[in-house]
Formats: C-alpha cells, structure tokens, sequence
C-alpha cells in the first residue's frame, strides 16, 4: 500500500518574487508605511526593478519630500484699459467750422501741438473790437498830448508875467490847472489803452489767438491746443463739419502708463495686498511680459456680478499696450502655505504625466504620479500624490524612467 504524499501549493514565478519581495522588506524596514500598499500591484508595468549593479552605475540616490513655504499663484483674465485719470477731451470754446484737421485717430500727439482750427465770428469781432478801441484811445491820446503840450507852454508864460507882476496870480493858479487836468487826462488814456490790451489779449486768448495789435490781417480761426501729450483713442469729426461748443471733438489718453483690470474670485481675494506684483502676458504680444504692481482693491463686488475686479499699474513707455487688449495675468498670493517640495532631479515627465519613484526596497521602485502645483528654480511644489517625509528617487530618476518605458515597451 503507498503512502500518500503530502500535497504543497504551487508558487509562480512571480508569486514567489513577491514572497521573496516580502520577506526581505519585513527584515530591512526600508519602505515607509505609505510605499508598502503597492506591493500588491508588482506585475504591474510602474514597478522597475534593477540589479544591484544597474544600481550602483546610475548613482541612485534617495531624499525624503520637504514641506517648503509656498506662495499660491492666482492665474486670471485681464483686460488692459487706459488710465481714466490720464484722459482729457478737446473741444471748442465757440461753434463754428473745422477749416483744419491735424489729428487722426492713433496719431500721438504732444502738449501744445495745435491739432485743429476752428473758423468762428466770436473770434473777428472781438479783434475788430479791441482794435477799433485802440484806434480811438490812439487818437485820444495824441490829443491829449497836444493839449498837454499848450498847457505847460500856457503855464509858464502864466509864470513869467506873475514873476514880472504883470499878471495877477489868479491867471497863474487858473493856467496850473489846465496843466495839471491834461496831464491826468493823457495818464488816463494811457492807462486805457493798457486795459484795452490786456483785455484783448486775455479774451482771445480762451479761443486759442495771440492778439497783435499791429497786425493789418485779422484772425478768422480759433486753433485747438493739446494742454499734454498722449494718444487720439476717439475722434467725431471731419473737415468741414460745423461744430457746437459742447461737442467733444477728440478723446485723447496718456498711455505711458496703463491700468490692467484683473477678475478674481472671492476665494482668492484674502490673498490680495496693495503693492502686490503681477505679471501680464498680453494675447497680441505673446513673447513680452510685463511687471506691474496692484494699485486698488474694491472694498466690495458688482451685484451683477460674482467677481472682484482689482487693478494694476503698468509701465508703458513703449506705447506697445493698448487698450482692449486680454491677456493672462499671474498674482503672487501673500497668503503662505505649507506643500510637499521635490527637488528638479526626482521629478519626471512623460506625455501629460508628472511623475517619481518611491524605493520599495530589494532595489524596486514604484511609479508615483503627482499633481504639479508650480516650480522655482530648484524644484517643483506638488499639490496632490505625495506627502511630505515620503523618499522619493532624486539622482537616477531619469535611469528609473527609461527602464519603465523599457518595460512598458516590451509588454506591448
């Protein structure tokens, strides 16, 4: 009679790796606690397993995830808008007709630059006024001067016959006083023509004209002055049109600096401070980017709306921002918070897929995908797929990656 044998099970080949895979983590204590849940997935293609000679030429190295201080980032809409404050409007003081245009829409224009002319009567009749008053008092005052002249002449031979006594002294005292009333009277004309100036010129000169008394040719035109230098955005007009003097004729803004209105959520808006630095990337100038600093928060939201919109200086010399132009903007929150920080080297890419290799122990590592958040100059901030403390691969993380697609490679 045969004795029955006793019946084992049977391992595969990759049952017993992972066995041995088992064996050997419990003995060394080498994974963390979050690396172990992965071991029942070792047939799968994330794992890469190397030799321990593959091991020692690619320099693998090991770091544990920091918690590093992050400023989170707001990614928003912006719209670049002329600055209000910086926007004047033109128009004439008087109606009347456009006999000269020197101003298209675009143009750049500087503070005193005449960019129209405007015909109107207000102009000549106050020319021809103040003219034909100052003709007048012209007269006057060569009158004036020829009494003046007979009186001091009058005077002192009134003088003399007093001082011979042939002349009683009523007839000097009488001659002393037409003297004295010619000269008042020549002072006063004198003293008009000054106002009359004076008043010519400052009246014509709220219509843009410089009075000139001696000129023959009279002024039919009120010129259109630039009081600063900036950019035509608007313009109503044409050559020959009649105007009204309430009618804006051009809208032109300073566009050396700029406003940029940000939309931003509620949620992000306690991240916000005055002075805060933004940077702006405008759709139309793709390649530049342009520095500016928050200017103004509103204390609260459109009730049409459920957004903030904040504002921003920017720096335009260049002239190369216009308004209506969109962009991206990017704000530093001043809000810190605490997130897992991997160094540039363990981090690895792949199509859309952000990755790193977390050690299993036995010389195998398994994939982890993370959920980048943003990068500085010596690594990137993960906001989901590791926590800090985790090891993660940072010198040979590039072998690790190319022997996994290796692999994936082969099992396809």
């Amino acid at each position: 009679m045969k004795t029955a044998r006793p019946r084992y099970p049977l391992f595969s080949l990759s049952g017993l790796t992972v066995l041995a895979g088992l064996i050997f983590l419990s003995g060394c204590g080498a994974p963390t606690p979050e690396a172990v849940p992965a071991l029942k997935q070792a047939a799968s293609s994330d794992l890469v397993r190397l030799t321990p000679e593959a091991v020692r030429k690619s320099g693998i190295q090991v770091a544990r995830v920091s918690d590093r201080p992050h400023h989170s980032r707001i990614s928003t809409i912006a719209e670049v808008k002329a600055d209000e404050n910086q926007v004047f409007h033109l128009s004439s003081l008087v109606g009347g007709r456009l006999i000269k245009d020197q101003a298209n829409l675009g143009d750049r224009i500087r503070q005193g630059q005449t960019v129209a002319v405007i015909r109107n009567q207000e102009v000549v009749k106050a020319q021809a006024a103040s003219i034909h008053e100052l003709h007048n008092n012209e007269i006057a005052i060569q009158q004036a001067k020829t009494r003046l002249k007979l009186a001091r002449q009058n005077y002192q031979r009134e003088k003399a016959l007093y001082a011979d006594g042939v002349s009683p002294r009523k007839d000097l005292l009488l001659a002393q006083s037409e003297l004295e009333l010619a000269q008042s009277a020549l002072s006063g004309y004198e003293e008009h023509k000054t106002h009359v100036l004076s008043e010519a010129k400052a009246l014509l000169g709220t219509y843009g004209v410089a009075f000139d008394s001696q000129s023959e040719r009279l002024q039919t035109g009120s010129p259109i002055v630039a009081p600063r230098s900036g950019v035509v955005t608007r313009k109503t007009i044409t050559l020959g049109d009649t105007v009204s003097a309430d009618q804006i004729l051009y809208e032109v803004a300073d566009l050396s600096r700029v406003w940029l209105d940000m939309t931003v959520y509620p949620q992000d808006l306690a991240g916000l401070r005055l002075g805060q630095s933004i940077r702006f990337t405008s759709d139309s100038l793709p390649k530049r980017v342009f520095m500016g600093r928050i200017n103004y928060i509103p204390p609260n939201t459109n009730a049409q709306s459920p957004v903030f919109m904040v504002r921003a200086f920017l720096d335009n010399t260049d002239y190369s921002l216009k308004p209506g132009m969109f962009g991206q903007a990017e704000i530093d929150s001043a809000s810190r918070e605490s997130m897992p920080f991997v160094p540039e080297k363990a981090l690895q890419k792949y199509g859309r897929e952000a990755f790193v290799f977390i050690p299993l122990g036995n010389n195998q590592y398994r994939k982890q995908p993370v959920t980048i958040d943003s990068q500085d100059s010596t690594g990137y901030f993960i906001r989901q797929g590791l926590k800090a403390g985790t090891p993660v691969v940072t010198e040979g993380s590039f072998t690790l990656k190319g022997e996994m697609l290796k692999k994936q490679l082969g099992e396809d």
